[in-house]
Order: structure tokens, then sequence, then C-alpha cells
């Protein structure tokens, strides 16, 4: 069986005070999933998504990256969604 992880993390909202460690979090846990686990990771913070707007952390995206990792799921494998 595999592991598979979609880790979404935002700091910035239009109508809320910025956060400090929701992106770095996120990429903390997808760092120790993939060496510590073998996880295959996909990480959608706002500074991945400036350099890949695939990764961009907003609604629509969110839904397509997960339709894809849902996809690459057999029945014995693992999905972590954060």
């Amino acid at each position: 069986s595999k592991g598979y992880a979609l880790l979404v993390g935002v700091d910035r909202y239009d109508d809320q005070p910025r956060l400090t460690c929701c992106s770095k979090d996120a990429t903390a846990l997808a760092r120790l999933l993939r060496t510590d686990f073998g996880f295959q990771t996909t990480l959608m913070t706002q500074d991945r998504g400036r350099i890949k707007p695939e990764f961009s952390p907003d609604a629509l995206r969110i839904r397509t990256q997960l339709t894809t990792v849902a996809e690459a799921c057999g029945d014995s494998d693992t999905l972590l969604v954060m």
C-alpha cells in the first residue's frame, strides 16, 4: 500500500488578519511525510502557487488536486488531507 497526502496552507485571506504558520506547518508536514513515511505529497500554498499556479490554494484548484490524488489511491492506500 502507498500513502498520499494533500496539504493546504493558507496564510492570507482577503478579510482576515494574516496568519503566520499555516504554510510553514503544511510544508513541514509534507517534508516529514515524504522523507520519514514515503508518502507522495501534494503541497498547496500561496507562495508555491505563485511559482506553479496549479498549486495555488483556491477552491477550484484544491478540488482539482483532491480529485487527482484520490484517483491515484488504491483500495489499500492511505489518503491524508490537511
